[in-house]
């Protein structure tokens, strides 16, 4: 029972929460926010084909080693069973 007393006393801590800058929700009003300056879609730099090709090959990378793994750990459990 010592880690639900050790629970409750962390939930019952009164921290002050950190501040790190960050910006959930906008409190600007409705004519604040037209004028403010915002980060669209359209004023990011698309990519080159050079970079969408290298985005490509390293997710196809990754995903070859995810199933290499997978096959490999399917391997290993068939190899246990075959010798029982």
């Amino acid at each position: 029972m010592w880690y639900v007393t050790g629970l409750i006393l962390m939930m019952r801590s009164k921290r002050a929460p950190d501040d790190d800058g960050r910006v959930i929700a906008s409190m600007l009003s409705a004519e604040e926010q037209a004028s403010a300056p915002s980060s669209s879609p359209e004023d990011a730099p698309a990519f080159t084909s050079t970079e969408r090709r290298l985005y490509a090959l390293a997710a196809l990378k990754a995903a070859l080693l995810i199933g290499t793994a997978f096959l490999g750990g399917l391997a290993f459990v068939i190899w246990l069973i075959t010798l029982l």
